[in-house]
């Protein structure tokens, strides 16, 4: 997986790209760096770029809802393809987080 950070007044964006995986651990504590921000901002996790996650990505994006939480940052997930917007839908994640489309 690769990502890019993009900076705006109280969004910090990220978009993903690849295939987001077991593997991919190292890449995912090096964005989760990026969460160091004020209480009351926005993490956007752009994954318009990502054709593939597998059950370890999705258990990335929880520990990135809770480590948003325990900041105060208010966590977005944005457009996921429709192969990973269907193992979220699958693994109830609307519940739990906000996905745009």
């Amino acid at each position: 997986m690769n990502y890019e950070v993009h900076k705006s007044p109280g969004v910090t964006t990220i978009a993903l790209k690849g295939r987001m995986c077991f593997s991919d651990h190292a890449v995912f504590r090096d964005i989760i760096g990026n969460f160091d921000l004020p209480p009351g901002e926005s993490v956007v996790f752009d994954m318009g770029g990502l054709e593939l996650i597998d059950s370890s990505g999705l258990g990335m994006l929880i520990i990135a809802r809770d480590e948003s939480k325990k900041r105060q940052l208010e966590f977005i997930i944005e457009n996921p393809r429709t192969e990973v917007r269907r193992l979220m839908d699958m693994a109830k994640f609307n519940r739990f987080f906000t996905i745009r489309p």
